[in-house]
């Protein structure tokens, strides 16, 4: 039998126009409650033929399409609310959702099924996992972050007065600034006003690129609890975060015009 290396996954579409497989790791380079992240290799033509990609794996069961359903259903709503307060709050497109891709496992490294008795998962070729964009380790950035928690609670407040609006700590390059902690926090309070009461975004994490934040999924909080599988605490949820919330000088911005920034238009899901 051959020795395979790598894990990979079958062709999916990064565009109309490329199709890419991934090829990934059998150890993990990040773990977390619910899902373990490998770094990978883009293969396949097309511009971002060779470039590093993140493979998102569910971590204690086998991944299965229904389950990453409402993975792309909360980027698509995160993505909605995001464009509609980078136009009315921030007056820029610095905000940015990720823009993941839904993949079957085609081979299974030969080293994952020998180590997976000491491991946390062995993969099944019927499972499927997300590819993402790799997220930086080194350079101007400080990588991944997790900006606020569950209950949208960030690490610092502020008046947001950075240059030119980058969210840059001069004192420590990467690392999130009060601004970006503000514009987050309201953020949340954003969503809960478009969505009529019924949801509100949070425990937002990343990146800080240059001068964009890029977002990756958060955690909904929905009234009729439409994403249990990921985190949402429901109504407790949104009123923990409503007790905790203060309004900075973003939520301003909306606050005294809400009526014309509810979304009238059916959220997006993945068909």
């Amino acid at each position: 039998m051959d020795l395979k290396l790598d894990n990979s996954t079958l062709n999916f579409h990064w565009s109309e126009k490329e199709v890419y497989w991934a090829s990934f790791s059998h150890k993990s380079k990040l773990e977390t409650d619910e899902h373990l992240f490998y770094k990978g290799f883009l293969n396949g033509k097309g511009a971002r033929q060779g470039e590093r990609c993140l493979v998102r794996v569910k971590k204690d069961a086998c991944g299965e399409q229904s389950y990453w359903r409402s993975y792309f259903d909360i980027l698509s709503l995160e993505q909605q609310i995001t464009d509609l307060f980078n136009k009315s709050v921030l007056n820029d497109d610095y905000l940015v959702v990720i823009r993941p891709h839904l993949a079957q496992i085609d081979s299974v490294s030969s080293l994952n099924r020998m180590c997976a008795r000491n491991g946390p998962k062995e993969f099944g070729q019927e499972e499927f996992v997300v590819v993402e964009e790799f997220q930086s380790e080194d350079g101007g950035g400080a990588g991944w972050q997790r900006f606020s928690d569950m209950v949208g609670t960030c690490s610092g407040s502020g008046g947001g007065n950075n240059n030119g609006g980058a969210c840059i700590d001069n004192n420590n390059p990467g690392a999130p600034s009060s601004r970006l902690l503000s514009i987050l926090d309201a953020l949340s309070h954003f969503s809960f006003v478009v969505m009529h009461g019924e949801m509100i975004l949070c425990d937002f994490r990343g990146e800080v690129r240059d001068r964009t934040c890029c977002l990756s999924c958060p955690t909904v909080h929905s009234r009729k609890h439409e994403f249990r599988e990921w985190g949402d605490e429901g109504v407790c949820g949104i009123k923990t975060f409503m007790a905790k919330h203060k309004c900075n000088k973003f939520c301003l911005k909306f606050a005294c015009n809400s009526d014309n920034l509810l979304l009238t238009d059916p959220i997006e899901k993945l068909p």
